[in-house]
């Protein structure tokens, strides 16, 4: 079977750019190739396909900008696609910003460190609670630099949750233009596709958000319970029954998802596929 990028072009012709030149509908059809080969095949941490994928959708947003740019549905949702690697860069800036920190934190250890010595010596009687107040800090550092790991991690998840959905629903948009054109016309408006990519970026952020959430009560419910021992267990009652309510609503939301993301990767490859190399029927000539 020879490969051709017409059934594409004539199955997604709903969306794409109308430009004065033909290279905008090639530019978002390489777009859209390469956002199925890195979200399909790749893991949503690979560095390098990611780097390549915000190239490519930092070229889609600067054509989509262009005041020749249809509003139709499938632009909609190819304008969102593209903007998803926003969360990648969001990730990113996130995990510099951290390693700066502890290299400034590093820089400032040793000075820190004497600065305690010397007050343990010289306070004498005050020693265990100079030291209760630096293992507290230094258990609150490490906590806010897992939680940031956590943070840069969920937005990861976040990022490949959402590019997932839109391609779907960019496939599901050219079944539908390729076998029931008049049909899904009622459907397959701007108006349904703005809302279907403001529940997208939602149900995306959802994840890691409550997650967020999790790790902040935990911090403040650990910190609460330290401050009120050992004169009374009602800060470590409630942060134990905080801690189990998260564990209950979050980790079976977190596995919801997980199978989420398998099916929308079956469902993807198979539209996508269809997309791809599913030629429309044409009627045969004589002259062919």
């Amino acid at each position: 079977m020879r490969f051709s990028h017409f059934t594409l072009t004539r199955q997604l012709q709903a969306g794409w750019c109308q430009g004065p030149g033909g290279d905008a509908h090639g530019t978002l059809r390489r777009f859209l190739l390469m956002k199925v080969v890195i979200v399909l095949l790749f893991p949503s941490g690979a560095v390098l396909p990611l780097l390549v994928g915000c190239v490519f959708s930092l070229q889609a947003l600067l054509l989509l900008r262009s005041p020749h740019t249809s509003t139709k549905p499938s632009t909609v949702l190819l304008r969102q696609l593209a903007l998803t690697d926003a969360l990648v860069l969001l990730c990113w800036g996130l995990g510099l910003g951290m390693q700066v920190g502890l290299w400034m934190e590093l820089g400032l250890g040793t000075e820190v460190g004497l600065g305690t010595q010397v007050g343990l010596v010289a306070e004498g009687d005050q020693a265990k609670e100079v030291g209760l107040e630096v293992e507290v800090g230094l258990g609150t550092q490490v906590g806010f630099v897992v939680q940031l790991e956590m943070l840069c991690q969920g937005f990861l998840d976040a990022h490949h949750l959402a590019s997932l959905l839109l391609l779907g629903m960019l496939g599901l948009e050219a079944s539908l233009v390729s076998h029931w054109p008049l049909q899904t016309r009622w459907v397959r408006t701007s108006y349904f596709a703005r809302l279907a990519c403001t529940f997208i970026w939602v149900f995306a952020l959802l994840e890691p958000l409550a997650l967020q959430a999790c790790w902040l009560y935990q911090a403040l419910g650990s910190h609460a319970g330290l401050q009120s021992l050992p004169d009374s267990d009602t800060g470590s009652l409630g942060t134990a029954a905080g801690l189990q309510a998260c564990t209950v609503l979050v980790l079976p939301f977190h596995t919801a998802l997980t199978c989420l993301r398998v099916v929308l990767w079956l469902a993807n490859a198979r539209l996508h596929y269809d997309v791809l190399y599913n030629k429309p029927q044409r009627r045969k000539s004589f002259f062919h």
